[in-house]
């Protein structure tokens, strides 16, 4: 998954929020942020992670 992926996901639950609010249904939203916000979450737990092994990689050149 890349960034695109990640913005697509967000997409979807955003419109599922425009729907919510329009028509006072939240049930679609509950479970497009359920689904999407699983798969966003864990993606952002990937690039921090790797964010964090370049660093200390990095900080261990370094020494």
């Amino acid at each position: 998954m890349d960034w695109e992926d990640v913005i697509k996901q967000q997409h979807v639950v955003d419109e599922a929020l425009k729907q919510a609010i329009a028509t006072g249904d939240w049930t679609l939203w509950h479970s497009e942020r359920k689904r999407h916000g699983e798969i966003i979450e864990a993606w952002a737990k990937a690039q921090n992670r790797d964010f964090l092994i370049r660093e200390i990689f990095e900080m261990k050149s370094d020494a």
